[in-house]
């Protein structure tokens, strides 16, 4: 059976995209695929080109307070939820 954990050198997106969302795009209806694509748009800005290996805690436990100044806490939320998703499975 192959590794589940992602490789060092896999950022965020990369894992993301190959390996999280394609377990959860089939489960959405269109309008929550539209939304999830727009909360994964703001986790990538941020934090989409760091290696997996390399997240700092510290950063991402601050990240929504930042989001929060000028985002709706609907996005805050879903963000945190995603992100948290993401580093579950990796």
């Amino acid at each position: 059976m192959p590794e589940r954990s992602a490789g060092p050198r896999h950022t965020l997106k990369k894992f993301a995209e190959t390996r999280w969302w394609p377990l959860r795009e089939a489960k959405l209806r269109s309008s929550s695929k539209a939304s999830a694509l727009h909360t994964r748009s703001h986790i990538f800005a941020k934090f989409g080109s760091v290696p997996l290996d390399r997240l700092d805690k510290v950063t991402m436990q601050m990240w929504p307070n930042e989001l929060a100044k000028t985002h709706s806490k609907t996005l805050v939320l879903h963000s945190k939820f995603y992100l948290k998703s993401i580093l579950a499975e990796a």
